[in-house]
């Protein structure tokens, strides 16, 4: 149908020049809604294989499979994606411009150094870039006039690599009389823009037009120094006319729709700025009270806290979750503040258990808000945990105590609950419990109380055991006396003295002293006074016993050392009566016996040596 109602005339030119084998390569489809035009060329040292030939087959069969004036980069990609396969035995590189047409409008795509000219009236109307360093340089003002070593250094082209960015062009209108020049490197870098148009306002008809053209060239470069070149010439007579009646009601409807569109977005813009608004202030006096929570629990006013966190949870109670807006700030919000509230209401639940002197329950309130306050990073919750735990431990071990001491209390063991108590108001001193110090201080002083009147009962009880204990000490050592002066009198010193020393120990064992044991100690010391005078007594008489008998012994001593030195002279006499009658043997017996009388008595005078004098006479002889 299109086909049928336009007129698109295409001639070319194609020449490998001094080339061994044709670098470029020209190829086009019509279809009755589309046709499509592709001009390559290859820059690789390939001289089985044109590798612009395989770019060129692969774009218009790819065309042919699903024309579309969309699909020009997919059609690029299957290009490369061949191209790269075909790279086993030598790296190929190849440039490419693609010219895609509904007979109404025009698509182009250049991957490379290829270049397409669109002329209209005396102009060119569009005129496309390549992908060269030369391009780039000119793109940024380094460069004004072609370098032919920059011109065939390109910065993109199909074999690159897995992917390439080709420039696509938008949709050009196709303008009845206009032309379309696609030309390859070799014809670029040699002809200006200004020569193409002058070659365009000389010619008439396509042929003549790429003759001009190849004429221009070869004048330029000579036919012999000239590579692979291609020139296509594209002359649009007639184009498509669409039916505008049908675009323009089209055109109505679209922008009916649209506007209707935007309408109902601004509605539901505003109606969405005013949800999100109230929604926004909403959290803002949530995150206001829960700031106040937050300082409140600061300066440890937990109560107050508790009492703002419970606000703050009723307002976002208010929150909706079903209105799309601020989903997860709200959750989040929600999720803080039902968390601290629940905190703080374990708080409030603990000290009202404290208040009631339930510490038990308050303890395990407290250890829960310290383990979750833990989990949750809350610092401040957590220290004022520790301490309310701290608080009633003490408070736990203070009620111990005055119960051990209300035990030891009920037993009359009035010390052990002293002790208890004191203790207990030890522990007390750390806290403010003021009223709980004065209940076990009263407690202290009545025990005291108590204990001071079983002390005083107890000396009441003590005083009459000594005075009984005295009085049976005194009558015993009145009986060791009276006996001891009885046995003095039989001048018995030695059982009076045993009596004494028995009402000695007796009196030093007295508990207790008043008249009657001072009386005693008189009579004490006067036994012990008779005792030593009778010893004395007895003493002297025994000394004049012994002085007696001492020099009645010595007498008989006397007595007997004179009988045994007579009886030892009488010995001698009769040793020298033997001498005489020269019995020297029996002579010298008796005077040894002499002898041995004198050593026994220990006398050592003039008779010894007279006796040692004989025998030395009577063995010398």
């Amino acid at each position: 149908m299109r086909k049928l109602n336009s007129k698109i005339i295409t001639d070319f030119i194609s020449e490998k020049g001094n080339d061994t084998i044709h670098k470029t390569y020209v190829a086009y489809t019509p279809l009755d809604e589309y046709i499509c035009f592709a001009v390559a060329e290859s820059y690789d040292n390939d001289t089985e294989t044109n590798s612009a030939k395989i770019a060129v087959e692969t774009v218009l069969s790819e065309f042919e499979k699903k024309p579309s004036l969309k699909r020009l980069r997919n059609y690029l990609a299957c290009a490369n994606e061949q191209i790269l396969l075909h790279s086993v035995k030598c790296k190929r590189k190849v440039s490419i411009a693609i010219i895609l047409s509904d007979y109404t409008r025009m698509r182009y795509a250049v991957c490379g150094n290829t270049k397409i000219h669109v002329h209209y009236g005396t102009v060119f109307s569009h005129i496309s870039k390549t992908q060269t360093k030369h391009q780039e340089l000119e793109e940024e003002q380094k460069i004004i006039y072609a370098d032919p070593a920059e011109t065939h250094n390109l910065i993109e082209y199909l074999g690159k690599g897995k992917h390439i960015r080709p420039y696509i062009s938008r949709k050009i209108a196709l303008q009845d009389g206009s032309t379309i020049l696609v030309s390859t490197s070799n014809v670029t870098t040699s002809i200006s823009d200004i020569e193409l148009l002058d070659a365009l306002e000389h010619a008439n008809k396509n042929q003549e037009l790429l003759c001009n053209i190849e004429e221009m060239l070869l004048s330029k470069k000579g036919e012999k120094a000239v590579g692979s070149y291609s020139i296509v010439s594209i002359a649009v007579e007639k184009a498509f006319q669409e039916d505008n009646t049908k675009r323009k009601k089209r055109k109505r409807i679209c922008w009916t729709v649209g506007i209707a569109m935007v309408l109902c977005l601004l509605l539901g813009a505003i109606i969405l700025y005013a949800i999100r608004s109230k929604d926004r202030k909403k959290m803002e006096e949530i995150q206001e009270l829960t700031g106040k929570g937050t300082n409140y629990i600061e300066y440890g006013n937990y109560a107050k806290a508790f009492d703002t966190y419970e606000t703050a949870s009723e307002k976002t109670d208010q929150l909706s979750l079903t209105n799309w807006q601020f989903i997860k700030e709200k959750t989040e919000l929600k999720n803080k503040v039902s968390k601290k509230k629940a905190v703080l209401a374990t708080i409030e639940d603990a000290d009202i258990a404290i208040k009631e002197n339930d510490y038990n329950t308050a303890k395990r309130l407290y250890l829960q808000v310290r383990e979750q306050a833990k989990y949750e990073g809350e610092e401040k919750i957590y220290e004022h945990a520790c301490s309310r735990l701290e608080y009633i431990n003490q408070m736990l071990e203070t009620k111990q105590l005055s119960a051990i001491g209300d035990m030891y209390l009920s037993t009359e063991d009035y010390k052990q609950a002293i002790e208890s108590y004191k203790e207990a108001i030890e522990l007390l001193k750390q806290t403010d419990e003021v009223e709980l110090r004065g209940e076990i201080q009263t407690k202290i002083y009545d025990a005291v109380q108590k204990q001071k009147e079983i002390k005083k009962k107890e000396q009441t009880k003590q005083k009459k055991k000594k005075k009984a204990k005295l009085d049976k000490q005194l009558i015993q050592i009145k009986a060791y006396l009276t006996t001891a002066n009885k046995l003095l009198s039989q001048e018995n010193t030695d059982g009076a003295n045993e009596l004494y020393q028995k009402a000695v120990s007796v009196y030093e064992n007295l508990s207790s002293s008043d008249k009657d044991t001072d009386k005693v100690y008189e009579q004490i010391v006067a036994l012990e006074q008779s005792i030593t005078e009778v010893k004395e007594m007895k003493k002297e008489a025994e000394e004049k016993q012994e002085q007696k008998e001492q020099e009645e012994q010595e007498q008989k001593q006397k007595q007997e050392i004179e009988k045994k030195q007579k009886k030892a002279q009488s010995y001698m006499l009769k040793a020298a009566e033997l001498a005489r009658k020269n019995k020297k043997k029996k002579a010298i017996t008796y005077y040894e016996k002499a002898l041995g009388i004198y050593e026994n008595l220990n006398i050592w005078d003039d008779q010894v040596d007279k006796i040692y004098d004989a025998i030395e006479e009577l063995e010398g002889k």
